[in-house]
């Protein structure tokens, strides 16, 4: 039996974890119940009434009420039912106009006092992303009012959460990779921590840490982040994610920049081990790293555990010394590497770590030139057809591997290339076949 993945439409066999094609938890997929949801509008021509047939979703023991797949909302954008968020429920949405995509969270409950809740929320979301402007963090494109219910419309992140990219990886994520993801991130918390009015963020964990093609780093989900207020003993509310909330976000004390700080470490704890602190009985509890990733360097597991300290007057003081001390554990394992000594197998690895898409691009490039500076020169003249067509064929052959790659991992950008590279090489890599096949035939070898 096969299913349709609810994030990106494809046929997905009903006993794969994730998505073959965009990497969704399947095991999230929602249940769909059809629900009459009478919504009227007025139609000033000839005075019908529009009649919206919601349908109910549950996703872990949650629940919510959410518009038709394919609905056309403001006849402007096109709706796919993403997932329900902590405020509402999250759609992919494609404008017909421009065939941009865009995420959009709706706040609709049938409850009127949690829509209020709800709404709130939203239009506070929205009153703190339009103040804010960085690389790292997801831009607000629009907010409006539509049937009764408001929609807040977000910029489009192509590539996955991390929540979603750990889970699917079966072995543990390079570190050197998660701790450029957490530089990034310290450089967003750097600039919400120093705002004129500072800001604190509050939820940060992996499925609000956005990936996108070329490796780089946005928070999303700014509905709880607050601005620091001095002199308040607490918090209003204890609120954040159980298990990557700093112990002081469960009420006892006002949180601050340091918050973050335990929310990150506890994150990049999580990316490195696989252990996940919502599945344990005490989420401020973490297992020693080296008990479940030994690989894990020393100097990183001590970033880690400084960060994730009970007392925040023990943790890491601000996002920058602890970024500094990031790029001192990756510059230190580069300084190891290049201490070994042994340059041959250093150089062998680099040329393995490139692309096999980006080879098979550059590989006709380059066997052309060849060909074209041995015109003349013997014995390599002679031997230039043999080399083009070893290297067409090469290059077909790496750029099939780019493309297996780039499908796995979803690096959509360098996929464009390896389909460019393959293409290059695969007509003349059929013909040298049909020429070899006729040769055969005819008695030539």
């Amino acid at each position: 039996m096969r299913i349709i993945c609810p994030n990106c439409g494809s046929n997905t066999d009903k006993n794969e974890n994730f998505c073959q094609d965009c990497g969704f938890l399947l095991k999230e997929i929602p249940s769909f119940i059809p629900v009459k949801n009478n919504v009227s509008l007025s139609n000033k021509d000839n005075n019908d009434t529009l009649t919206i047939t919601r349908t109910s979703v549950s996703i872990h023991h949650k629940s919510a009420m959410v518009l038709p797949e394919g609905f056309l909302l403001k006849e402007k954008y096109r709706l796919s039912f993403l997932t329900l968020g902590g405020m509402g429920n999250i759609y992919q949405a494609i404008d017909i106009m421009t065939d941009l995509k865009y995420i959009i969270k709706e706040a609709y409950c049938p409850s009127i006092e949690e829509k209020e809740i709800m709404t709130m929320a939203l239009l506070q979301e929205r009153d703190t992303l339009a103040r804010l402007s960085h690389p790292g963090i997801v831009k607000t494109i629009d907010l409006f009012q539509y049937l009764g219910t408001y929609y807040l419309v977000l910029e489009y992140v192509q590539g996955k959460n991390l929540d979603i990219y750990s889970k699917k990886m079966n072995i543990f994520i390079d570190e050197k990779e998660i701790l450029s993801w957490a530089i990034q991130i310290c450089d967003t918390l750097d600039y919400l921590h120093n705002l004129p009015q500072p800001m604190i963020y509050r939820d940060l964990k992996p499925e609000n840490i956005m990936v996108d093609v070329f490796g780089r780093v946005k928070l999303i989900d700014f509905g709880i982040a607050r601005y620091f207020k001095e002199n308040k003993s607490r918090d209003t509310v204890a609120i954040g994610t159980p298990g990557f909330a700093a112990p002081e976000q469960y009420g006892k004390k006002q949180t601050d920049h340091r918050a973050d700080i335990y929310s990150l470490g506890a994150t990049i704890h999580y990316l490195l081990t696989g252990s996940d602190p919502r599945e344990r009985q005490n989420p401020l509890l973490f297992p020693p790293i080296e008990t479940l990733n030994p690989a894990v360097t020393p100097i990183t597991r001590k970033i880690i555990n400084k960060a994730i300290k009970m007392e925040r007057e023990e943790r890491y003081q601000t996002a920058r010394e602890m970024k500094a001390d990031l790029e001192h554990s990756i510059n230190a394992q580069e300084t190891s590497l290049m201490k070994r000594g042994d340059m041959e197998i250093v150089q062998t690895s680099t040329f393995a770590n490139v692309h096999p898409g980006l080879l098979s691009f550059v590989l006709p490039v380059i066997t052309s030139f060849l060909t074209i500076f041995s015109m003349g020169i013997f014995p390599i003249a002679s031997l230039s057809p043999f080399i083009v067509s070893i290297s067409f064929i090469a290059g077909t052959i790496l750029g099939f591997k780019g493309i297996i790659k780039d499908m796995k991992t979803q690096s959509y950008g360098m996929l464009v290339i390896s389909i460019m590279g393959t293409a290059i090489n695969l007509l003349p890599t059929i013909t040298i076949g049909l020429i070899l096949l006729a040769l055969l035939f005819s008695g030539a070898f």
